[in-house]
């Protein structure tokens, strides 16, 4: 039965691998265009070797495509043009700062490439092109201009622009923080089939306690292949089947494993994690099988870009510490994961990690850090490291009393 996978030790209900709940990370545009970019003029020029050479390469470099513009202009040329001229604006910019075209590539591929991009995207942004609008918004490193663009491309239906919009008024950034409007940005997004606004009205609608919304606006999303719906429509689902006093039915059973399947896949940390418990458990129709656990498990506490999974990695902390799943006993390998998870607020290793500290398994013996880590613990409601530090600080004091004793009978 997956309801075993709610267990407190293993609190597999809420997962959090990734960091912010959130689909937080904004979208980025689909630029096309050619592989090698202005990166091309620039090796062209500095091939040539350095010094009087290098300049005077730079120069016919300019004569040449100065003809061939000429050349283009009037026999036309489509895309051919657009990348001619904005390789001669270029060496116009340059030289108009005072710049030698030698000076041109010493720039770095990546500046070159930037101003080759945003030369193309001011123009058609200037006739309204709602993509060029919307890919401006992402370079535009002021907050303020990043947002009148993100309105833009909003207003004229561009999809990605208006999810980040959203985010921006989830976020603050550039106006002030509306959850009211960064929801009504979510929903025109999902409105047109936007697989992570779908996600981010889930994630809300499951925190205002719906989760049928939820899982309505999950399932929608993991339709579109979104690992993070996929884990977190699994996740209601055993949520589910744990508040009940009957056994959901096979098949939706088999549907939680078969999104947490499809979300490992991806890499999604915390379905790899929920995979490889459930080989540990021999839960979920799995048998147990100890080595695809602990790879699971392993993978998931690499995944992700936040660090990993912090629920993996205190279940890898726990079978080195006690030499189970197959693994051999390291107290110090067990340390290290805990402590991984620890610097991320997971409270049963912190727990784990102070009873580490406590008895001096794997790391020096150090009781403040133990009553540091149990404290933090026991702040987030973890009741085993309340009762953990109630029972060393009294031992501490006794300790304390005794040697005060001492300390006075000699």
């Amino acid at each position: 039965m997956l309801a075993a996978l709610l267990e407190k030790k293993s609190s597999m209900a809420r997962v959090e691998p990734e960091g912010p709940e959130a689909e937080d990370e904004f979208e980025n545009g689909d630029l096309g265009g050619d592989a090698s970019g202005a990166g091309g003029v620039g090796g062209g020029v500095g091939g040539g070797g350095g010094g009087e050479r290098g300049a005077r390469s730079g120069k016919s470099l300019f004569q040449t495509l100065s003809r061939k513009k000429s050349m283009i202009n009037e026999l036309g040329g489509g895309q051919v043009r657009k990348r001619l001229n904005l390789k001669i604006n270029a060496v116009n910019a340059f030289a108009g700062k005072g710049k030698s075209v030698r000076g041109y590539h010493e720039k770095t591929k990546k500046e070159l490439e930037d101003y080759r991009v945003n030369q193309i995207l001011k123009k058609a942004a200037a006739k309204g092109d709602p993509s060029a609008i919307f890919n401006l918004a992402l370079n535009e490193k002021n907050d303020q201009r990043a947002f009148k663009l993100y309105q833009q491309a909003a207003a004229a239906g561009h999809v990605k622009g208006i999810f980040n919009l959203a985010l921006m008024y989830a976020n603050g950034r550039g106006t002030n923080k509306s959850m009211v409007r960064a929801l009504h940005c979510y929903q025109q997004a999902a409105a047109k089939g936007y697989s992570k606004a779908h996600y981010n009205l889930g994630l809300h609608y499951e925190k205002m306690g719906d989760d049928i919304l939820a899982k309505n606006a999950y399932e929608r999303a993991a339709q579109q292949g979104l690992a993070s719906a996929e884990f977190n429509l699994g996740q209601l689902l055993v949520k589910e089947e744990a508040d009940r006093t009957t056994e959901r039915t096979r098949r939706d059973t088999e549907r939680a494993i078969e999104l947490w399947k499809s979300a490992a896949a991806k890499e999604h940390p915390g379905a790899l994690c929920c995979i490889g418990v459930c080989y540990l458990k021999g839960t979920g129709g799995f048998h147990v099988d100890n080595d695809k656990a602990v790879t699971y498990l392993r993978q998931a506490s690499h995944a992700g870009t936040h660090g990993g999974c912090v629920e993996a990695l205190y279940m890898l902390g726990g079978l080195y510490a006690h030499a189970k799943g197959g693994l051999p006993r390291d107290d110090v390998r067990a340390v290290e994961l805990w402590t991984r998870a620890a610097a991320h607020g997971h409270a049963n290793s912190m727990n784990a990690l102070g009873v580490m500290y406590e008895n001096g398994r794997g790391v020096k013996k150090n009781l403040d850090k133990a009553v540091s880590l149990f404290v933090s613990a026991s702040d987030q409601g973890h009741a085993e490291a309340l009762k953990n530090l109630g029972v060393l600080e009294k031992e501490m004091k006794q300790k304390q009393r005794e040697t005060a004793l001492m300390q006075s009978s000699a």
